[in-house]
């Protein structure tokens, strides 16, 4: 018995369709996957799952959890979002080492955002580095000379 038998008007299936004929159809139509795309997909799709697991985790406070899904996430791929997502995890977990080393990191991905700047200064006054507090700082003023946090940062920095 063939898997289709043939009417005046319509192809009928007699065998139930299972997953093994489709690589016959892929066959006949010359569909070609290839291994790399399905390799790339599934890293897009794990590097999602990980990134919004974090996001969730964080936003139910299980600050561990998010930590380890965000690590993997950027594992994957870098993410400047995702960076920050890590950061803020760790400053909550009160683990400032580890939003030092992040927000460096995203520093260096993209050299010429404000935001990571600022973010950084702020927790290295937390952490009472004056000295790295205010060479980013000054990295800050050179990109935006006009911009208020920065300017207000460096001068908190000499208040203490």
């Amino acid at each position: 018995m063939d898997l289709f038998s043939y009417n005046t008007k319509f192809v009928i299936l007699t065998k139930p369709f299972k997953i093994e004929n489709m690589n016959f159809i892929k066959s006949l139509f010359g569909i070609k996957e290839s291994k790399e795309n399905n390799k790339e997909t599934d890293n897009n799709k794990n590097f999602d799952i990980l990134k919004y697991d974090g996001i969730r985790a964080l936003n139910i406070q299980k600050i561990a959890y998010a930590i380890r899904c965000l690590e993997g996430a950027l594992e994957i791929k870098n993410d400047v979002e995702t960076m920050e997502l890590l950061a803020n995890a760790y400053i909550a977990d009160n683990n400032n080492k580890g939003a030092i080393a992040v927000l460096e990191r995203e520093c260096a991905f993209s050299p010429n955002e404000i935001k990571p700047l600022l973010s950084l200064a702020s927790v290295l006054f937390l952490e009472e580095d004056y000295i790295k507090m205010n060479e980013v700082c000054n990295k800050a003023i050179e990109l935006d000379d006009n911009d208020a946090s920065a300017l207000y940062l460096n001068a908190k920095r000499l208040w203490d």
